[in-house]
């Protein structure tokens, strides 16, 4: 019973470890860079869906060679609707906007904006739940230039993500810049809650055996006792005499 216990327990461990190492490392990466220049990507990576939102001549969103680039040398581009143009530069509001959605929902988000002048500020990134709410939201300090070129890395966190979304200066409406390096942790799957039931049910099994071996445990609201020899031998001369007299 003992050897099964603890079987049963190093066993969870083991899968627990390997879930958790899994889990770690779970983060996704959605990089422009993973595709050529002019590429529609809406729907390139799986789990995630991008949309070009506001004042964009349609919803595609691009991978566009950029100078601005956090990481390689593309970034999330769009089709400008006056001129109708492909374009690096989101903001000004909410007049280009991206967003994500993903499809077995996020824990965590990160999106790297890089300013393309000294003047752009306010960059924002926005989390909702599936019904629409606000669950979570980063932004660069208000009214506070960034430097130009230089990724500033902003990320939010929630366990019920569905989508974000992200531009520049949605205060006051004047200023754009570029987006690069989208990198989210998927809500775990439910395999994974399962190996941690298990591994709390195993956890109390080995208490419970603990407890017993000690010599005490708990038997609904009462303390129970071990019982000793002198217990076993007067039950043995009873069992003998056929019974209490």
């Amino acid at each position: 019973m003992i050897r099964s216990i603890t079987c049963l327990a190093a066993s969870i461990a083991l899968i627990s470890v390997g879930f958790l190492g899994a889990e770690a490392a779970a983060a996704v990466v959605v990089d422009p860079d993973a595709f050529p220049d002019g590429t529609v990507i809406n729907n390139s990576f799986a789990g995630v869906t991008l949309t070009a939102m506001g004042s964009v001549s349609g919803p595609n969103v691009l991978s566009l060679n950029s100078g601005f680039a956090s990481t390689g040398v593309r970034v999330f581009g769009f089709v400008d609707d006056y001129p109708v143009a492909n374009s690096v530069l989101w903001g000004d509001g909410t007049i280009e906007e991206l967003r994500a959605d993903f499809a077995a929902g996020a824990t965590s988000v990160s999106l790297d904006f890089i300013a393309d002048d000294s003047s752009d500020e306010n960059a924002e990134l926005k989390a909702f739940n599936a019904s629409n709410v606000l669950v979570a939201s980063a932004f660069t300090p208000l009214n506070v230039s960034q430097p130009q070129g230089v990724p500033v890395t902003l990320t939010v966190s929630d366990p019920h993500i569905a989508y974000i979304r992200a531009t520049w200066d949605g205060i006051n409406e004047s200023d754009n810049g570029a987006l690069d390096n989208l990198v989210y942790t998927p809500v775990p799957e439910p395999a994974t809650l399962i190996i941690w039931s298990l591994l709390g049910a195993g956890g109390v099994g080995v208490s419970v055996w603990r407890r017993r071996r000690s010599g005490q445990w708990i038997d609904g609201d009462v303390l129970r006792a071990p019982w000793i020899e002198e217990n076993r031998q007067a039950i043995r001369q009873i069992i003998a005499r056929g019974g209490p007299r």
